[in-house]
């Protein structure tokens, strides 16, 4: 089965139900497929600039602490942080 890891909307700008329940959906098939806690990582390209994909915390963890050379990670969101933004976002209606 193919996992799709990349999230095309900046988690700060998320701002509809749909959007973070798409993300939480995604997050959730990686966690089940990987056995894993994970979340949402902005990955910095050098030549390719931003991206946010989907990874474990501890991938995250160490791409943060440990950059490559042409990619690194810059900020992780876990998965908590997606059921809070969703629980705000539902507080709204």
């Amino acid at each position: 089965m193919t996992i799709d890891t990349f999230i095309d909307i900046h988690p700060k700008r998320i701002v509809t139900v749909a959007e973070v329940d798409n993300t939480l959906s995604k997050i959730g098939n990686y966690e089940r497929e990987m056995k894993c806690e994970a979340g949402v990582v902005l990955v910095q390209n050098r030549q390719l600039g931003g991206s946010y994909e989907i990874v474990s915390k501890e991938e995250a963890i160490d791409g943060i602490n440990n950059p490559r050379t042409c990619e690194w990670y810059v900020k992780f969101y876990p998965h908590s942080y997606f059921k809070k933004l969703r629980d705000i976002l539902n507080g709204r209606r």
